[in-house]
Formats: C-alpha cells, sequence, structure tokens
C-alpha cells in the first residue's frame, strides 16, 4: 500500500525520537496559532485548526504526493487523520486555561 517491502522499512528509535519532536513543535505552533486569533470557544478552534491543517499541511503534503509521494490514496488517508488532530488540538488549546 505505501510501495515499500517489509525489508524496506526499517526500525531505529531515532524514528521515534523525530516523532516526539516534530509533534511538539506542531502542538506549540498551532497552540500559539489558536491564541492569535483568539479562539474562545472550542468550535473556534476548531475552525483555526481545521484551517491551519487544510492552507498549511494538506496542500504541502499533497504537492509531495502529487511529485514522489505514495498513491492518493494513502495521502488521503493521511490527510483526513491530520485534519481531524488539528481540528481537535485547535479546540482543546482555545478552550485550555493554564
Amino acid at each position: 500500500m505505501i510501495g515499500k517491502t517489509r525489508d524496506e522499512i526499517e526500525a531505529s528509535p531515532i524514528i521515534f525520537v523525530v516523532t516526539i519532536v516534530s509533534s511538539l513543535l506542531t502542538m506549540i505552533v498551532l497552540a500559539l496559532v489558536v491564541d492569535a486569533f483568539g479562539a474562545a470557544s472550542f468550535v473556534e478552534g476548531l475552525i483555526i485548526g481545521a484551517v491551519a491543517n487544510i492552507g498549511l499541511s494538506g496542500a504541502s503534503t499533497y504537492v509531495y504526493t502529487s511529485f514522489e509521494g505514495p498513491p492518493v490514496n494513502v495521502w488521503a488517508l493521511f490527510a483526513i487523520y491530520q485534519l481531524l488532530i488539528f481540528a481537535l488540538m485547535g479546540g482543546v488549546f482555545a478552550v485550555w486555561t493554564v
């Protein structure tokens, strides 16, 4: 489905470190964006998260997919997953008070 054999997929601990660092960076930036737009409700944060995902992540990953990435159906699954994650994070960041 992703165009790689089992032998081509390597399990290295660095993959998990990169994933954690990238995820933290994404959360911090999205929290700053939600705060900058002044979202005061879960729905407002949800919308900001979704728009940020579609405009930044969705668009850029589709360009990658068009030229050298996985098949479009794999991108679509990934894009929907990311859209849900960004939207939910945006909603949570909008109502989260510290």
